[in-house]
C-alpha cells in the first residue's frame, strides 16, 4: 500500500471513532434528563405531602373550639351537653352550651325556677348544678316538683335538691298531708344571724331559710325571731 493511501485509511479510522464517542455522549445526556425531572417531580411530590400535613393539621386545631357557643335543645330526661357543662335554654326549649361553676360564690338570695321545676336560691346555684332558668321567683304550684307529704315522696336528685317542707302558719305544723316542694340549695348555707324568722316546727332556735330548708322539717314563720 502506498503511503499516500495508508494515510487515508488512518484518517478514516480516526473519523469514525469520534463519531462513535460523540454518539455515546449524546445517549448519556438522553439517558440523564428524565432522571432529573422525575428527582424534581420527586421533590415536588414531597412539597404537596407537607402542604396536605399542613392543611390537615391546622383543620384539627379548629376542631379543638370550646364548647361555650354549641347550640343546644333542653330536655329534662338528659342534657345533651359534654361533662362539666349543661344546656343554658332560658325559653326551656333551646339555647347553648355553658360551663357549670365549680363553686357557689355568692350567697344571697335571689330565688329562681329552673325548668326543671326546682325553685333555686340563685343564678350562681343554677349555673353550679346546670339548671336552665325558666322565670324568676319560686315556681309556680302546678309546675313544682312536690315531695314529702303521706307518699313520702323525693326529689329527683336527693344530694342537689331539698324538700322544702314550709308551714304557712304555725298550726299546720302537725299536718302530715301537706307536701313540699323541691329547692336547690348552694352546699353550705349563709351563717348569718340577722333575717332569721323561720323556726322550726318541733321548736329551736330561728333560723334563715336556706337552713331551714335544707334541714327538711318542717317550718314556719316566726315573728317573734326578729
Amino acid at each position: 500500500m502506498s503511503r499516500r493511501w495508508r494515510r487515508r485509511y488512518l484518517l478514516a479510522l480516526a473519523s469514525l471513532a469520534l463519531l462513535v464517542a460523540v454518539a455515546a455522549c449524546s445517549g448519556d445526556d438522553d439517558e440523564s434528563s428524565p432522571k432529573s425531572s422525575s428527582a424534581a417531580g420527586g421533590n415536588g411530590g414531597e412539597a404537596g405531602a407537607a402542604t396536605t400535613s399542613s392543611t390537615t393539621s391546622e383543620s384539627g386545631t379548629g376542631g379543638q373550639g370550646g364548647t361555650a357557643s354549641m347550640p343546644c335543645q333542653w330536655s329534662a330526661d338528659s342534657d345533651p351537653c359534654p361533662a362539666g357543662s349543661y344546656c343554658k335554654a332560658n325559653d326551656c326549649v333551646s339555647g347553648t352550651c355553658k360551663k357549670k361553676l365549680s363553686k357557689v360564690v355568692d350567697l344571697k338570695r335571689a330565688i329562681l325556677c329552673g325548668c326543671d321545676g326546682i325553685t333555686y336560691w340563685s343564678p350562681d346555684v343554677a349555673q353550679y348544678y346546670g339548671a336552665s332558668v325558666a322565670s324568676d321567683g319560686e315556681c309556680p304550684l302546678a309546675k313544682r316538683k312536690h315531695c314529702g307529704g303521706m307518699a313520702a315522696l323525693k326529689c329527683p336528685k336527693p344530694g342537689e335538691h331539698s324538700c322544702n317542707q314550709r308551714r304557712e302558719q304555725k298550726l299546720l305544723c302537725n299536718a302530715t298531708d301537706i307536701v313540699g316542694d323541691c329547692w336547690g340549695l348552694p352546699p353550705e348555707c349563709p351563717d348569718a344571724v340577722v333575717g332569721a324568722t323561720w323556726r322550726p316546727c318541733d321548736g329551736g332556735d330561728c333560723l334563715l331559710q336556706c337552713a331551714a330548708v335544707k334541714s327538711e322539717l318542717a317550718y314556719y314563720e316566726d315573728g317573734s325571731c326578729e
